[in-house]
Order: structure tokens, then sequence, then C-alpha cells
């Protein structure tokens, strides 16, 4: 191509192409296959996450029952426990300045 106005059409065209290409694939116009909430692995931990869950309020209601009169000895013990798990204490420390020594 020796003419420079078929070349320069060329490639504006190209790049029109490119950027109209470009907005249609990012535009997503095509449905999805298959969406998470028909997921067969989604709602089987969909189902396991409720069945934790009335378990664990059954555990709940269970651990209230025993503990019953105890609720005021239950509590200190919490107290107390809180108090001995304090995190460890920080010591800061100031190191020497970084020397470089240069050979030649």
């Amino acid at each position: 191509m020796t003419n420079h106005a078929a070349r320069l059409t060329v490639a504006s065209a190209s790049i029109l192409v490119l950027f109209l290409a470009w907005a249609i694939i990012a535009a997503h116009p095509w449905p999805a296959r298959q969406s998470a909430a028909t997921d067969p692995r989604i709602l089987a931990l969909n189902a396991r996450a409720a069945a934790l869950r009335s378990e664990a309020a059954a555990l709940e209601r269970l651990l209230a029952a025993r503990a019953g009169g105890q609720a005021g000895a239950g509590a200190a013990t919490v107290a107390a426990g809180a108090a001995s798990a304090a995190p460890p204490a920080v010591k800061v420390v100031t190191l020497p300045p970084l020397t470089i020594t240069r050979t030649s």
C-alpha cells in the first residue's frame, strides 16, 4: 500500500473495530450459563450452614439449661480467665545506627 490515505483509513477502521469489539465483550450481552443460586455445591453448603446453625442453637440452649444456677460463678471464671490471657508485654529496643564499610 503506497497510498497514505488508504493506509490511514485501514488503520482507523481497525482501531474502531478493536474498540467496538472491546465494548461488546465488556457489556456481556450473553446470558450466564449457570447462576450461583442453582449451583448444587452452593445449595449443599447453604443446607450444611443451616444445619450447623440449628445445632449450635440447640447446644447453646443445652449449656444454658445446665448452667442454670451457676451463672455468677461462670461470669467470675470468665473474668479471671480474661485477666490472665493479657497480651504479652512489648519491649521497644533502640538499635545502633547501621554502618556501611566500603572497600576499594
